[in-house]
């Protein structure tokens, strides 16, 4: 975890026009947030940017895996840069510690974890479709992606992306069929130790990218 100090120098880095004060102000909100992270194995944390979604709507999240007796840890996003490649990142994402995921892939798609995963995955699906995805407008303004980050018993990080170009019907499918994806990447070895699946509507089922190959075949189409 980041010091207060640290933070002001990143800042300072980032906002090299702000004054002092201000910099100081962003440092230590992001250091206040860090401060009260919940810790524990049963702790789902939600990053996201600041607009994505409301203070009420993260307390509705916090009741939801309640019912799966996990805990909610908050993270806003805002302010610090992230190198990122708009398809292919998650701007908002519930992130599963490993004692979560290894209960997933025992129990598989059984169990009020699960269920409490699934209910709360579908709000925020639908507040983020409602808000930043239902208009050709705001779907050409930018690229908002959202899903589930965790990390495989051998190091790799995964990002898990529920498209809001699904159906409802489609999102639930895809859901259903998730903890098997969970288990199943869990044993596999990806390339550049990272993974990012997707759920595709016309094949049913979930699709891994190897990101890398995929922004190299984009490059190559965009130089022809």
């Amino acid at each position: 975890m980041k010091s207060l100090q640290e933070y002001i120098d990143l800042f300072k880095q980032i906002y090299p026009e702000l004054p002092e004060d201000k910099i100081v102000a962003k440092a230590t909100d992001k250091s206040d947030q860090i401060s009260k992270m919940k810790e524990g194995d049963n702790v789902v944390l939600l990053e996201y940017f600041g607009g994505l979604i409301t203070e009420s709507e993260t307390l509705y999240i916090e009741e939801l895996l309640n019912n799966g007796n996990l805990e909610l840890n908050k993270f806003d996003k805002s302010g610090i840069p992230y190198a990122s490649i708009q398809d292919f990142t998650l701007q908002m994402s519930l992130y599963l510690q490993d004692p979560i995921i290894q209960n997933l892939v025992l129990s598989v798609s059984g169990g009020a974890i699960w269920e409490a995963l699934k209910l709360s995955s579908v709000f925020i699906w639908n507040t983020v479709k409602e808000r930043h995805w239902n208009s050709k407008e705001k779907q050409e303004k930018h690229t908002i992606n959202f899903g589930f980050k965790y990390s495989t018993k051998n190091g790799d990080k995964i990002d898990i992306n529920l498209n809001g170009d699904l159906s409802p019907e489609q999102l639930n499918k895809a859901l259903d069929v998730l903890p098997t994806l969970i288990s199943e990447s869990n044993n596999v070895n990806h390339p550049m130790n990272s993974g990012f699946y997707y759920f595709d509507k016309d094949q049913n089922k979930w699709i891994g990218i190897d990101v890398i190959e995929e922004i190299k075949k984009r490059h190559y189409k965009k130089k022809k």
